[in-house]
């Protein structure tokens, strides 16, 4: 069982750069945890296998149970209801889905800076109102509370 969760090496350089431009507020002080599950997020709805060489990006030993179980309940919430959810819990299969969620993830949020990160607060304004659509449509609407 592997003891890290990886992201793709050719975005090392943006994590970076990322925390070197304090974009998003994200520094030097920001978790790599914190980053990847803000990717996580971003990259939900698309996942895509990493396609380079593999960088281990976070200690698997430096999660808090919660963000164990936010990462679990990613994976679960992208399967069918058909789908036999037991063979999720064997290895390292919910974070080898995060992974992929991450490095659509990277594209995603790339793509918004080149796209808007001229004005810094309509860029963090669209981007929380895009984590919110998702966190609606991938979260709140599979609770079915109604708030």
């Amino acid at each position: 069982m592997k003891d890290r969760i990886f992201i793709n090496g050719k975005y090392r350089d943006f994590v970076d750069e990322l925390k070197n431009k304090k974009i998003l507020d994200i520094d030097n002080t920001t978790e790599n945890k914190d980053i990847f599950i803000l990717l996580a997020a971003l990259g939900i709805d698309s996942p895509k296998e990493i396609d380079g060489a593999k960088h281990g990006f976070i200690r698997k030993e430096y999660l808090h149970t919660y963000e164990i179980a936010l990462i679990t309940a990613m994976t679960l919430g992208n399967i069918s209801e058909n789908e036999d959810v037991d063979k999720y819990f064997v290895g390292n299969t919910f974070y080898d889905n995060a992974e992929k969620f991450v490095e659509a993830g990277f594209g995603v949020l790339k793509q918004k800076i080149e796209d808007d990160s001229a004005d810094e607060e309509l860029f963090r304004k669209k981007l929380m109102e895009e984590l919110e659509i998702l966190y609606d449509a991938n979260v709140k609407a599979d609770l079915n509370v109604e708030v």
